[in-house]
Formats: C-alpha cells, sequence, structure tokens
C-alpha cells in the first residue's frame, strides 16, 4: 500500500488575485530581525541550544513548560517567542543580535520569513511572491465545512436540524460578547479561534464537546507554490449597494435569493466625489502545487467514525467545486440584480454570465465573506450579526452589502480572485 497519496495541481487564474502578506511584529513563532524580516523558530532546537549553551536547567524547564502550557491549551502559534529570548537575555532585535549567527547555525533560526506589508502580494523568506499552501488549504477546508454543514441541513428530523443551527447562533453571540471590548489584535486572534472552533463543530456533527484531534483535515497537506512570476498592480474600488430600504434577503441560499426589487449599486467616494480607489500587488498566470493525503491517518480517522466526505485528491476538490459552484451563482445572482443607473457594471455582469464555474476557486484578498465562510448557509440575521461585528458594521443592510473590484479606465471591470484547478 502507498502511504501517501500524491497530486501536482495546475491552477490559472481567471481574474486578478492579492493574497495580502502576515503581520509577522509579534509572537506566532516568530522573532524580528528587522522591519523586513523575521526568523521562524525551532523549539525544539531552541530547548537544545537552551541546554547546551546557557548550562542553566532551570531556564530549559522554564520554557517547556511554558510549552506545554500553551500546547494544552492549543494555543502554541500564540506562544512569543520573541519576548522569551529577549527577557532571558538570548536575543533581541534591537540591542542583542550578537547569537545571531550562532542561533542560526544551531538549528534555532530555522527560516527567514518576509515581512509583507500594505499592498504588496505575500512573500516566502527570499521574498518571492508565492501563493501558500495555507492559503490554498484554507479554500479546502471552507469547502468541506459547507458540504458537512449543507448535508447536515438536510436531515429529515427537524428538531436535529434546529439544534444544530441554534449551536451556530449561540457561537457566533458568544463570540460577539467576548470580543466587543477587545483591541483589533486581540479580535483578530479570536477571529481565528473562533473559526477553528465552529470548524470543529462541523466536523464532529454537530457535537457541542469540542475536540481538537477531531481536525481530520490534518492528513491533507499543501505546499506552496513556486515562485509568481507575472505580477502587476491593479486599482480596485469599494462598491456597495443603495436605497436598501425595501430590500431584504428572503432565503439565505442562493438558489432562493430572491429580492424585493432591482437595486442601485455605487462607488464609495471621497469628499470631491471622486472614486476611492488604490492599488493593490496582483498575480495574473498559471502556476501549481503539490496537495498530498496521508493515508495512514486518513484511515484512522475513518475507523474512528468521523463522516468524512471525501477519499482521495479527487474527492477533495469534488467538494472543492461544489462550495465554488453555489459562491458563483451566489454573485451571479448579486450582480443580475443590480442596474446600471449610477455606475455600469456591465462587464462584471457579462463575466458571470458569459463563464460557467465548472473547476473553478475563489482565493485570496477582496473574495468577501461568503468565499471564506459557510455564510451562504445561515439565515440573513446570522449574517448581518457576523458582518457587523467581525467587519463594519452596516446595521440592517443585507449580507454582504459591498463588494471590491477591478478599476480600469473609470470602469469597474473584474472581480478578485477567481481561478482555475486541472
Amino acid at each position: 500500500m502507498n502511504f501517501l497519496e500524491n497530486k501536482v495541481v495546475n491552477i490559472k487564474t481567471i481574474t486578478p488575485i492579492h493574497i495580502k502578506g502576515k503581520d509577522i511584529d509579534y509572537g506566532q513563532g516568530f522573532v524580528r530581525r528587522n522591519n523586513e524580516t523575521a526568523f521562524a523558530i525551532d523549539s525544539n532546537r531552541l530547548v537544545e541550544y537552551l541546554f547546551q549553551k546557557t548550562n542553566d536547567l532551570s531556564l530549559v524547564t522554564k520554557y517547556v513548560n511554558q510549552i506545554e502550557e500553551y500546547t494544552n491549551k492549543g494555543k502554541l502559534n500564540k506562544f512569543d517567542n520573541e519576548k522569551f529570548l529577549f527577557d532571558t537575555g538570548i536575543y533581541h532585535t534591537k540591542n542583542k543580535k550578537e547569537n545571531e549567527k550562532e542561533l542560526i547555525e544551531f538549528g534555532v533560526f530555522k527560516s527567514l520569513v518576509n515581512a509583507t506589508r500594505g499592498n504588496m502580494f505575500i512573500k516566502n523568506g527570499p521574498g518571492q511572491p508565492i501563493i501558500p499552501g495555507s492559503s490554498i488549504k484554507g479554500v479546502i477546508r471552507t469547502a468541506v465545512m459547507y458540504h458537512m454543514a449543507k448535508e447536515f441541513l438536510k436531515h429529515k428530523e427537524s428538531n436535529i436540524v434546529k439544534s444544530f443551527l441554534d449551536n451556530i447562533s449561540s457561537k457566533i453571540s458568544d463570540f460577539i460578547q467576548k470580543t466587543k471590548n477587545m483591541s483589533p489584535r486581540q479580535k483578530d486572534i479570536e477571529k481565528s479561534r473562533f473559526s477553528q472552533q465552529l470548524s470543529l463543530f462541523i466536523f464532529q456533527n454537530g457535537k457541542t464537546r469540542m475536540d481538537t484531534k477531531s481536525d481530520f483535515l490534518r492528513c491533507v497537506k499543501v505546499k506552496d507554490t513556486k515562485r509568481l512570476a507575472n505580477m502587476n498592480m491593479h486599482k480596485v474600488v469599494l462598491v456597495s449597494l443603495k436605497g436598501l430600504n425595501n430590500i431584504t434577503n428572503k432565503k439565505p441560499t442562493h438558489d432562493k435569493l430572491q429580492l424585493a426589487d432591482k437595486f442601485t449599486i455605487k462607488m464609495k467616494l471621497d469628499k470631491k466625489e471622486q472614486p476611492i480607489d488604490f492599488e493593490i500587488e496582483t498575480f495574473t498566470g498559471e502556476t501549481n502545487f503539490l496537495i498530498t493525503i496521508d493515508r495512514v491517518l486518513l484511515k484512522e480517522f475513518k475507523r474512528k467514525k468521523y463522516n468524512i466526505p471525501f477519499s482521495d485528491i479527487k474527492g477533495i476538490f469534488n467538494l472543492v467545486r461544489q462550495f465554488s459552484q453555489d459562491l458563483w451563482m451566489f454573485e451571479k445572482n448579486f450582480f443580475d440584480n443590480c442596474l446600471n443607473d449610477q455606475l455600469n457594471i456591465s462587464d462584471v455582469q457579462d463575466f458571470y454570465r458569459n463563464n460557467n464555474y465548472e473547476h473553478k476557486f475563489r482565493i485570496g484578498w477582496g473574495t468577501g465573506l461568503m468565499g471564506m465562510t459557510i455564510d451562504m448557509l445561515l439565515d440573513d440575521i446570522s449574517q448581518k450579526k457576523l458582518r457587523n461585528h467581525m467587519f463594519v458594521d452596516k446595521k440592517d443592510c443585507p449580507a454582504p452589502k459591498s463588494r471590491r473590484l477591478i478599476y480600469k479606465n473609470n470602469q469597474v471591470t473584474k472581480p478578485l480572485g477567481w481561478m482555475k484547478f486541472s
């Protein structure tokens, strides 16, 4: 038996994509080197370094205990290695860099990570633009969650469906209550935790007790793409619905989405009534990535009776295709209901009308909450609550209310983030 299933997946942009870099100025397994780069930490090598170089057993014990504490809480990626090295006098980017070479040679600093800022595309350590494997796996995770939740909502027993939806609504309310007084940084951390809890809840078929070991997507690994070659700058504008007093989402899913009337869409303007546009670095072209399934681990999850909706890589991409089909139709319906009276969006409407959704998926910044969550399955009250708290409070307006679109020659032309796989 081959223990691993590997496949190189070719992908091609249909519209420009933009993936923002992460802020690496704090914690999360990184130690700053300067304002542009940071070192990724190997915790095991750091333990060996502390033991061999400092000869201070209490320091080793302190580090191991802290790592175990964060691991047991499922928050290892939140441990602040930079603060630990600063507090112990081993390394600091401003005044304690003499050990840098030694830490690199010892393997404590295992790789150099490039900090991407502002409007630039995410880059790897050597500063090369890439599509991270984690971003692709995020698409897969959302597609799997969406499929499982959608199937659960087809359950014949209405009380089970109601309990499932009530639990999701309760988790949303708890998240809102917990984060309402948090700083933006704290809220971002809590958003990630909330997303993980929601996925585990769905992966466990609606069981309320969380078990991090139930994340069966641990059997799926996705590598970063190679360096992307065709990078460009594109202008983007924000467009939103206007005159919403009589507009209500009647049903939460795309196939039943009905709007009371056609509606007007407009661009966000500045005080001088000029479009507020901004430039982002985008990728257009072809690339590929390697995806691997650990068949042994997958078999172990299935032995434990987890209801895993795929058995191989082909099955995974069937789920991606199904989710993307619903997302495509949701977006098509949105723009089909837009009037061209104040803003000409005919190019965007034609894009969705003249292309099919087969073998496509959406990735990156500007793709909207619907493309990153199971929100298409939620009632519009829950959609609004999530949108208003996680992003901008737009009161009782439909969620989502706005879209980011490519802007060229004084006209909106394309949506962001659509790719095709083969």
